[in-house]
Formats: structure tokens, sequence, C-alpha cells
């Protein structure tokens, strides 16, 4: 049956599918390998510029357009803090922040220049009891009545007094605020004026020169006093505290703005260290490879030579082990996992290494006991004239046996066991010629077991001392 035409056209486009990537798409698949957790968040700069970030930390940032790296530390740092600026929202913060006072001084100037006219404050200055009266005697409404009333005196002098602080608060946080864009420091300063213009915005909006019948405690039994003499001011106790917050946000944000060269640093630090590990890993991923091959084959080689004299299976199952590690290794890069195969190595060096130092303990440990029993040989020999012909042929059929019990190819075990024979069988032999050495030396007779030519006499003493000087000698070795 003949294929659809749909079908056809999907087996035609499929290799197209595949072939058509992106810029940004071909520069991570050559940047990194596929077991790498690799991001790319697009950077709110102009152009179309991705910040890659790989486990983690960021890597690049990769110019979306061409496929290519910024490698440029100043152009580097215009991007960031261009993508710092627009994500913080740093301008409008900077705007809010810049404008406050001019909003607040705005929100409350209608009312408050209505409130000193009512009392005069517009033809009179303020600023102690005989004036302030003089200044409310300059308004009929005030003169009339209120300025007669219990307190409102004192109120009047008060709310005159914390605008006046106000206005000052004010001044003092518009006087070189454009410096906080630069010294972050300054933007606590503003906080703090602000602080206290929130505080005092609250007292001044609660002064009984304004409070009327409709606020909490004015109404009939209250205990508070409300002259409802000045219209409401608005003093901006709302904005100010949002421009407080206002404030701890540009601080963050010009922060943040100003880490950007440190953090570009970083990025280019991270880029460059990517590149490098790009362009060496085929020639460290070979030499890791050949040294792979080479260490098995030598340790191959020493197990050979090892099984001639020593048994030692689990030598074997240690390097057949070790090779299957070597093939896991070589699978991962050529799967293009070269971090994972190069990150193997140390693991590869330490198990050759213990291997390595079982050969040579095996192979060791085997010469050390063939040492010992052909210094033992040696000493029976050497010492048969003070042990006898049958204590010598009974030592060397013992050692004899104790050869054949670790002939090659022994196990660990039978060696340790006939190393332990060994021990003991030389001090068994060592006690023996001290033991007729010492009667020698005594003058007492020994009976040698050394059969005398027919009709000799026994030895002379001249030459029991000879034996006996021999003896001890034997004994020290």
């Amino acid at each position: 049956m003949a294929p659809k035409p749909a079908l056809l056209l999907a087996l035609l486009l499929l290799p197209a599918l595949f072939a058509a990537q992106t810029p940004l798409q071909k520069f991570l698949n050559s940047s990194f390998e596929p077991d790498q957790s690799v991001s790319a968040q697009p950077l709110a700069s102009p152009g179309q510029y991705y910040l890659v970030s790989a486990g983690g930390l960021e890597a690049y940032v990769v110019d979306g357009s061409s496929g290519s790296a910024v490698l440029d530390r100043a152009r580097l740092v215009e991007i960031l803090s261009d993508d710092s600026r627009s994500k913080s929202g740093l301008d409008a913060k900077a705007s809010a922040a810049l404008g406050l006072d001019e909003e607040i001084a705005s929100a409350k100037d209608a009312g408050e220049k209505k409130c000193m006219q009512y009392l005069g404050l517009d033809m009179h200055p303020c600023s102690d009891r005989e004036s302030c009266i003089r200044s409310c005697f300059s308004v009929p409404q005030c003169s009339a009545g209120p300025l007669y009333s219990d307190g409102f005196l004192e109120a009047f002098m008060e709310w005159n007094a914390g605008r006046q602080r106000f206005d000052s608060l004010l001044m003092s946080y518009s006087d070189s605020q454009e410096k906080m864009l630069e010294d972050a420091s300054l933007i606590d300063q503003k906080a703090a004026l602000l602080s206290e213009l929130s505080a005092l915005s609250a007292n001044l909006s609660k002064n009984a020169i304004f409070l009327n019948r409709s606020d909490e405690g004015c109404g009939g039994g209250g205990t508070v006093r409300c002259y409802e003499y000045c219209p409401k001011v608005n003093y901006s106790a709302s904005r100010i505290d949002a421009g407080r917050q206002n404030l701890a946000s540009l601080k963050s944000a010009l922060a943040s703005l100003q880490s950007q060269p440190v953090r570009a640093e970083g990025i280019l630090n991270r880029s460059l260290q990517n590149d490098n590990y790009l362009s060496s890993r085929g020639r460290l991923y070979e030499e890791f490879r050949l040294g792979m091959q080479k260490k098995v084959r030598d340790l191959n080689l020493s197990a050979e030579s090892l099984s001639r004299r020593v048994w030692d299976r689990e030598v074997d199952l240690l390097i057949s082990s070790l090779s299957n590690y070597s093939a896991g290794v070589a699978a991962d890069a050529a799967a293009g996992l070269y971090r994972k195969a190069l990150a193997a190595k140390p693991a590869f060096e330490s198990r050759a290494k213990a291997i390595s130092d079982r050969i040579s303990s095996d192979q060791s440990r085997a010469g050390l006991l063939d040492a010992k029993l052909s210094s033992l040989e040696k000493k029976i020999a050497n010492g048969e004239w003070v042990l006898g012909n049958l204590s010598s042929e009974k030592y060397l059929g013992q050692l004899l046996q104790i050869r054949e019990n670790a002939a090659a190819p022994a196990t660990i075990a039978e060696i340790a066991a006939a190393d332990g024979m060994a021990d003991a069988l030389k001090a068994e032999v060592d006690a023996e010629i001290a033991s007729k050495a010492t009667a020698q030396g005594s003058g007492k007779p020994v009976q040698l077991p050394i059969q005398l030519p027919q009709g000799q006499g026994a030895a002379c003493p001249f030459a029991f001392a000879l034996l006996a000087l021999l003896a001890a000698a034997f004994a020290r070795r």
C-alpha cells in the first residue's frame, strides 16, 4: 500500500524541524553537555540578550540574534544594568521619591492657607502667646468667640508650631534629594525625615481646631475638645507612608544596580572558564583514556606475574571491575558527557592504586616467606655439627613440608600459615642449638648422635671446646 501524502510530508519535514535551531539553541548545544541543567532567561535590555545559567550559576550573557556570548566587560555591565534598572522599576521609584515633596506640599497647600487666613497668620506672625492673640484679633471670626474658648489658643499655637516644623522637615527632604541616586546612605537619611513627617502628620490632623462632631470623642458626652474652626488639611499621611516604602524599594534597586559590575565580572570569569574547558576537554579526556588503558594493561601484567607464585582471585575480580569502570567512562564520553567522564579520574586512580598495592603486598609476603625458608635451611645446614644428623634431618624434613604447603601458586592464607610454621620451626632449632651449646660449654658430656670410627675414643677436650664455640656462634645467628 502506498504511503499517504500527509505521512510523506511529515517524513520530509522531520529533518528540517531538527535542523531549524535558533542561534541561541545552537549556542547552548555547543557550550554545554546533555546532563547539565541549563536555563536561558531573557534580559530586559535593548536587543535580544539572554542570561544563561548552568547548575544554578550564571555562566553567559548571549546575544540571541547571533548566538554569540558577550565577552566584553563594559558591554556586559551595560546590558546587566539595563536589565536591573528595568526589572526593579528603578526609574519609576526614583521619580516618585524625587517628586514626593511637591505632592505633599501641594496636598496641604489650599487647606493650610485657608486656616492661616482664618487665624490671621497671613497678616501677623505667631511665635508666642501674645503674638498669637494679636494674630487672632486681626480676624473678627477668631476674636469673636473661639479665642476665649478653653484650650483654643493652645491648640492654635500647637498647630502653628507643628506646621512650621512640618515645612522645615519637608524642605530638608527636598534639599539635595537628587544625590540619593548616587549615595544610597542618603536614602536612610531621607527615610528618617519621612518617619518624623509621618508622626507629625498624624498629630497635626488630630489638632482640635480641625476636629468636628463627626470625629471620635467629639459627640455628645465626648471628652475631646473639637472646635471645628478650620477645614481639615490633608497632611498626606498615607502618601508619606507609601513614600517610606518606596525609599526602601529604591535603596534595594540602587544596590542591585550598583552590584552589576561585580556580577558582570563573575559571569565573564565563568564564561572564559567554560570556553577554556570546551577547548581542552577533548585533549584531557584522550590523555585520561590512554592512561586508563595503560593502567589496566599494566595491572593485568602484574597480576599474571603474581599468579606464578600467589593465587589471589580477588585481584582478578578487582581488575575486571576496574576494566568495566573504564568502559563506562568511555561510554559517558561517547555520549558527550565529558565532565562526568573526567570527574571519574580520581575514583579510577584510587581503585587502580588499591589493586596495585594489593599485588605488591601479595608479592612482598610471598618473597619474605621464601627468604625466611632459605635462611632457615641455611641455619639448619650450618648447625648440623651441633644438632647432629638426626635432628638436622628431622628439621629439614619439616622445612620441606612447609615449602610444599606454600608451593606456588599458593593462597595468601597458605602463605600466612607457612610463615607461622616457619617461625615456630626456627624457634625450635634455635632452642636446641642453644641447649646443646650450653651443655658443651659447661664441660658436661653431651651425647651427639654421631657415629665414631671403630676403635677411636672420645673426642679430646679441645674438640669439645671448639664445638661449643661453633654452637654458640650458630645460636646467635
